[in-house]
């Protein structure tokens, strides 16, 4: 079972958002690694920092809801 952990924890890698100001809008950027390839999400438009870091914030929790869901339903799996 510690082996299936580790995988897991080997397949996905989420870092905190940057925050880059473009022209008059802010811009987020949310480093990921997922089967050792950089997928960043990057999203942008908004009028203040603040905008940004809150739906940057809302990605962030899901990706870890995902990770941390897939990782019990592995487990789980592994177990029957």
């Amino acid at each position: 079972m510690a082996e299936l952990v580790n995988h897991i924890s080997l397949e996905r890698k989420i870092k905190m958002a940057s925050f880059q100001k473009r022209g008059k809008t802010w811009q987020y950027t949310i480093s990921r690694v997922i089967d050792g390839k950089s997928k960043p999400i990057r999203k942008g438009g908004f009028k203040t920092k603040k905008e940004a870091q809150v739906a940057a914030a809302v990605v962030e929790s899901d990706l870890r809801y995902r990770i941390r869901t897939n990782r019990h339903e592995r487990i789980i799996c592994g177990l029957f």
